[in-house]
């Protein structure tokens, strides 16, 4: 095994993919480390933005686990174009900020709060030469033992679900380019 392979390795859970790009805010202490997920593809920023503004209908991970047994929508829907705080992620998150190329949210669902804690996530768009990189960034609370143990199951859990994830919103941004966005849907006659 390689130097690079046995350091990329070492990194699971706690990074998985292309290095970090996005410079993210600083949390607290009792929210530890972050977690990243990261990503890099030919897709426009523009569209990955796009597909991230999805997110507030469908997951787009594993269907069958996170979107109730629904398939996540293939077709952008307009009336989604534009974040704004408040508005619910992923049916368990809040945004509570967002940018021309980030979106961050907090955890807001009840049950899931109880059972994981103060979760904040973020999405970043980054420009890297002619390739874009999408990144998510995950929070969780460390603040004892129990916690820490919970964080590191948590990462391994979340590591299958945002990979999905991100390599889905990767492929439907070259699919459905943010140029096709605001093109009516097809009718049948």
């Amino acid at each position: 095994m390689s130097t690079r392979t046995a350091a990329a390795r070492a990194q699971i859970p706690w990074h998985w993919g292309a290095p970090p790009r996005a410079s993210v805010p600083a949390r607290t202490a009792e929210l530890g480390p972050p977690i990243t997920r990261t990503a890099v593809t030919r897709a426009d920023p523009g569209s990955l933005m796009m597909w991230v503004a999805q997110l507030r209908r469908a997951p787009y991970s594993y269907d069958w686990i996170d979107n109730f047994g629904r398939r996540s929508p293939r077709r952008p829907d307009p009336a989604l174009r534009d974040l704004e705080s408040g508005d619910p992620l992923m049916y368990i998150f809040t945004v509570t900020g967002y940018g021309e190329r980030h979106v961050e949210a907090k955890m807001t669902s009840r049950v899931p709060r109880a059972v994981f804690g103060e979760v904040v996530i973020r999405y970043d768009v980054h420009e890297v030469g002619t390739a874009s990189v999408l990144q998510y960034t995950m929070w969780l609370p460390a603040t004892s033992f129990l916690a820490r143990i919970r964080r590191y199951l948590l990462a391994w859990a979340d590591l299958p679900m945002a990979r999905k994830q991100l390599l889905t919103l990767i492929a439907l941004a070259q699919a459905v380019p943010v140029g096709q966005y605001d093109r009516p849907t097809p009718t049948k006659e």
